[in-house]
Formats: C-alpha cells, sequence, structure tokens
C-alpha cells in the first residue's frame, strides 16, 4: 500500500497494477501498519506536511473500498476464489 500513498521506487508499477484490477486485499493489520509507515517517513523527512496529509487521505479513500482479511483465518472465499495464506 505504501508505493500508492507517498512516492517511491514502485510507485509507478503499483499505480500501473492498480488501474488494472481496482480490487485491494489487504490483511487486518493495514491500517496500522500504513500510518505507522507515513508517520516513520515524515520523521524522516521523507514526506513532508502536505504529502503526510494526502498520504493519509488517501489511505482513507483506499480504507472505504478495500477488502480485509481478519487475523487467524485460514481461508476466505471473496468472490468465487479461495484465498489462502498458507500457500
Amino acid at each position: 500500500m505504501i508505493p500508492l500513498l507517498a512516492e517511491e521506487a514502485t510507485s509507478e508499477a503499483m499505480n500501473s497494477l492498480l488501474r488494472e484490477d481496482r480490487e485491494i486485499v489487504v490483511w487486518w493489520g493495514t491500517w496500522a501498519e500504513c500510518t505507522v509507515a507515513i508517520s516513520r517517513f515524515v520523521r524522516i523527512n521523507t514526506l513532508n506536511e502536505n504529502d503526510e496529509a494526502t498520504a493519509r487521505f488517501m489511505l482513507g479513500l483506499f480504507a472505504i473500498g478495500w477488502t480485509e482479511i481478519a487475523s487467524g483465518k485460514l481461508w476466505v472465499e471473496h468472490e468465487g476464489s479461495v484465498l489462502d495464506p498458507q500457500t
């Protein structure tokens, strides 16, 4: 998610993937992990205040539409596909 929120080496590739497939499936801790990463980028001066605000806003927009996989689930059926984190 971070390359979609802040400019990184892989941002262009991730944006291309997102254009091809708009569905985002994340693990239950993604929101927390992203907010921590954004804060870290601010601390190390990778993001300024405007970039931070934009990244947090974008995270909120993505979170509205993403599918979140709960902790401890061995598999989840999602729109006919079986997701198995053990494979």
